[in-house]
């Protein structure tokens, strides 16, 4: 790494973080290189994710979304959403406002 991209990271906000995290090592990353090979990119994010995933923490997050918008309340709110919407694109009203007659 040359002089002047060392010192620009040096000026990152991260940097200490980042040196913390990595044993004392920065480096720096082209990300345009990942365009290159599309699928090995993909395959390294994924794997790297997968990792770090814990099903039981989705199951956990899906159960408190279901208990806070109970799906036969969301359903029912859309439905009226959409009757409402229709009602309002079929009157007279709305129509005359946008200048059809």
């Amino acid at each position: 790494m040359n002089a002047k991209t060392l010192e620009k990271l040096q000026n990152n906000p991260n940097y200490e973080w980042f040196t913390k995290r990595h044993d004392g090592e920065v480096w720096q990353i082209e990300l345009d290189a990942l365009f290159l090979d599309l699928p090995k990119t993909k395959k390294l994010v994924l794997s790297n994710a997968d990792k770090h995933f814990d099903s039981s923490i989705q199951k956990e997050a899906i159960e408190k979304f279901k208990e806070k918008y109970p799906p036969e309340d969301l359903h029912r709110q859309l439905k009226k959403a959409v009757e409402d919407f229709n009602k309002l694109i079929h009157s007279r009203d709305w129509l005359k406002k946008r200048g059809f007659s």
